[in-house]
């Protein structure tokens, strides 16, 4: 059984692919933010549409999913957005890979809840932590980008 490209360490069908397949909604921030996430990993834009709020939404329509393969997702902080919260912001960090070539990017996340549904609003870039590239990873240990691969396999 495949393991979900969010990072969760669980089945797919039993996270992020019930948000998007449209069979419950995310109950918090963090869940819409991670099932994104995996929607890039499939390159499922029309779950990417809806899940856009209306002020910000964008099309997809040009977007080169061909060039990106995600590749993991790490979740460095998490302000509101639970269950009873009706805005919140995820600042995470989004590794993958593109020409051959492993990439990194960050944003904060903003989110917005309306009529009990979770929207992406937008998101600011942020310089990646210097400290993030400089941590000493042992070459059997798990690596970074959550792709239950050695780091001596994957990243390395």
């Amino acid at each position: 059984m495949k393991t979900c490209p969010c990072g969760s360490k669980k089945i797919v069908s039993n996270c992020c692919d019930r948000f998007i397949s449209g069979n419950e909604n995310p109950q918090t921030a963090e869940e819409l933010m991670r099932s994104r996430f995996t929607a890039y990993s499939q390159n499922n834009f029309s779950y990417l549409e809806k899940t856009y709020h209306k002020s910000t939404r964008t099309s997809y329509k040009d977007f080169n999913a061909d060039s990106v393969d995600w590749t993991g997702l790490e979740i460095l902080e998490i302000e509101n957005g639970k269950i009873e919260d009706n805005t919140g912001t995820v600042d995470f960090i989004a590794h993958y890979e593109s020409n051959n070539i492993k990439h990194a990017m960050r944003e904060k996340s903003s989110f917005v809840k309306e009529n009990k549904q979770w929207f992406y609003l937008d998101g600011k870039a942020k310089p990646l932590p210097t400290t993030h590239h400089k941590k000493k990873i042992g070459r059997n240990e798990p690596c970074i980008c959550s792709s239950g691969k050695k780091y001596k396999k994957c990243c390395a």
